[in-house]
């Protein structure tokens, strides 16, 4: 009878455990959501004055797991074509991070993000949103452009908003990351060029401190909002590029040559002698003059404006401006460094015909480069919310000539 009870007991435990286990993964899957979303568009370009026409693709999938009402995590990839008589393919990872909601004004998100300065690399690039086929000059981040702001990072920011007033709101965010790195380019003469700079949003900090940033913004009533955005580190020095080894994105190419700090920027025995050249007799090891972490400082501001009288119109428009701090004497290229850019913008949506036209105007002043102004006249026809048909015209003053775009756009 003692054996029959612990065969009953032992039977009556271990369906009690499965039961619990099964109540416990029927009621994960209850509480859990899994979400497949993102964008894709395809586009051709005929370029004014010579230059290559190009056809465009792009796929950015993006995948939401929630669970219950304080758990999400999201992350999007980015894969990328271009055809302008030579192919280009790229791929990366836009952001991927864990965010958890501590109540209905505060959100914490550890990974990589989308930087939270300003206002178009976080909320309007994606190209079912952006009204243009192309970005503003300046602003295009990590994609496929120099940039006078940040396009992602590794860390944790908070996020969120509140009521100040009947119809007036605040919303917030704050991030500390590991902050960028310079793109140090080595030319033929053996100098070292600061060439941009690079936000790889790596697990590995390369700075000497953090970096901290954030953007507040103010809605005085809900269809008028100002922002202010900030971000501050020092930018680390982590290696040397081949001069010819261009980096034109933030996503970095696969294959690029580094020379690690520590090589010292010089070969053993290299005396950097030409013909000709009076210095034949110095031996330049560089090793006292090397480009060194600098002081990096982010300002923006933006605006967006939906007037109540003129239905369907909206303004909006943003400035960023980068400094890198002076170096010190004895370094390559020690001189202050800045990037600025702006840009304007108009929308009018016709609804019954489904007609958008778009004007942007914007200007875009690297270091060190040609300034460079652009004027974009856009036709939309917008089959629903989230697919559209554009046209466009750009005006280009600056080293790029005129283009005729054409573009789809769908978000799902």
């Amino acid at each position: 009878m003692k054996t029959i009870a612990k065969i009953y007991i032992s039977l009556a435990l271990f369906s009690c455990f499965w039961a619990s286990i099964a109540q416990a993964q029927t009621s994960f899957e209850e509480d859990s959501v899994f979400h497949f979303a993102g964008y894709a568009d395809i586009g051709y370009g005929l370029v004014q004055g010579g230059g290559e026409d190009f056809l465009s693709a792009k796929f950015a999938p993006i995948i939401h797991y929630q669970y219950q009402d304080w758990f999400l995590f999201e992350a999007e990839g980015e894969f990328d074509f271009e055809d302008a008589g030579a192919t280009e393919k790229s791929s990366a990872l836009e952001y991927a991070s864990m965010n958890f909601f501590l109540n209905d004004n505060l959100t914490i998100g550890v990974g990589k993000y989308l930087s939270p300065v300003g206002q178009f690399v976080q909320n309007l690039h994606p190209s079912w949103i952006n009204k243009l086929p192309t970005m503003p000059l300046g602003f295009a981040g990590g994609h496929h452009g120099s940039s006078a702001t940040p396009n992602n990072d590794f860390g944790i920011q908070a996020r969120g908003g509140f009521e100040t007033g009947d119809t007036s709101r605040m919303n917030y965010a704050i991030m500390v990351g590991n902050g960028p790195e310079l793109i140090v380019e080595e030319l033929e003469d053996g100098d070292l060029i600061i060439e941009g700079l690079d936000l790889p949003a790596k697990f590995d900090d390369a700075n000497s401190d953090k970096a901290i940033g954030g953007r507040l913004g103010f809605l005085p009533i809900p269809n008028l909002e100002f922002g202010i955005s900030f971000e501050t580190a020092d930018a680390a020095f982590a290696s040397i590029r081949p001069a010819d080894a261009h980096v034109d994105d933030g996503h970095g190419d696969e294959g690029d040559t580094h020379v690690e700090e520590g090589d010292q920027h010089a070969d053993e025995g290299d005396t950097h002698t030409d013909e000709g050249d009076d210095h034949g007799e110095e031996e330049d090891d560089h090793s006292g003059s090397l480009i060194r972490d600098r002081s990096y400082k982010v300002f923006s501001f933006d605006f967006y404006f939906a007037p109540t009288k003129i239905k369907n119109l909206i303004l909006r428009g943003e400035f960023a401006s980068t400094k890198l701090g002076q170096g010190r004497e004895d370094e390559y290229d020690h001189d202050k460094k800045r990037w600025e850019a702006w840009y304007a913008q108009a929308s009018y949506f016709f609804p019954d015909q489904k007609i958008e036209t778009v004007a942007r105007y914007g200007n875009f002043s690297p270091a060190g480069g040609e300034k460079s102004k652009q004027l974009s006249l856009g036709l939309n026809y917008v089959l629903k919310s989230n697919s559209v048909l554009k046209a466009a015209y750009e005006f280009n003053n600056g080293s790029s000539g005129d283009r005729a775009l054409f573009q789809y756009a769908y978000g799902f």
